[in-house]
Order: structure tokens, then sequence, then C-alpha cells
């Protein structure tokens, strides 16, 4: 398998992130397919903090992770209509 994160360049106010998962995971029942892709994007989401911090961005990043990860954890427990 290639990186499975893919971090690009912050320009003109945009950073992009990219995850990479195996295709094994698509025959997994949904709520381990929740669990592993909220695993990979909290952790895509923290190192985009990371690095934006470094660029010392004047931004609540802590604020916008909670608030993140609020949606996500609803959307792994599966609380979000669809």
């Amino acid at each position: 398998m290639v990186n499975r994160y893919e971090y690009g360049a912050f320009r003109n106010g945009v950073f992009s992130a990219g995850i990479n998962f195996e295709k094994e995971l698509s025959e997994r029942e949904h709520s381990t397919q929740r669990q592993k892709i909220s695993f990979h994007v909290e952790e895509a989401l923290r190192v985009v903090i990371e690095k934006l911090k470094k660029k010392k961005i004047e931004y609540d990043f802590d604020f916008m992770q909670s608030d993140f990860l609020k949606i996500i954890n609803e959307w792994k427990s599966n609380h979000v209509k669809q």
C-alpha cells in the first residue's frame, strides 16, 4: 500500500489531506468501517492541526478539533441521519 496519509501544501488558505484505505475495508461490517475511518480521519486532523499551528495561524484549533470530533463521534455511533 502507498502511504496511508497524504498532505498537501498550505496555499491560499487551503490545506489538503488524503487518506488511502485498503480494499478489504469495504468488505467489513459498517460499524467496523466507521471505527476505522473515524480513527484515520482523527489522525489526519491531528496532523493537519499540528502543521497549521507551526504556520502560526491565529485560529482556535482546539475548538475546531473538539467540534469536529463531536461530529465524527455522532457519525461513528450512527446517530447522524443519512
